[in-house]
């Protein structure tokens, strides 16, 4: 995908426990002290901690929907 995008493909992967402890403190910090959004709010480091999987078959049985390749989308998308 770094490739197609043109950013810089990630090198490290954070571990759940300090994505958690990111959003706790932030939230506690700018959310509870400053009264204001949080940067990162526990929510989406509790999303970004948790493995998820979607599938397309119910899209192929009712809808008889044919999936591509994702660098085949991306490289249409990124053509003008």
């Amino acid at each position: 995908m770094g490739t197609i995008t043109g950013l810089p493909t990630p090198t490290w992967r954070m571990p759940a426990d300090v994505a958690l402890g990111v959003g706790l403190v932030s939230d506690v910090v700018e959310g509870r002290l400053l009264g204001r959004e949080p940067s990162v709010p526990r929510e989406a480091a509790r999303m970004t901690a948790t493995r998820m999987a979607f599938g397309d078959s119910r899209a192929r049985c009712e809808l008889g929907h044919t999936s591509r390749p994702v660098t085949a989308g991306a490289s249409r998308m990124s053509t003008p």
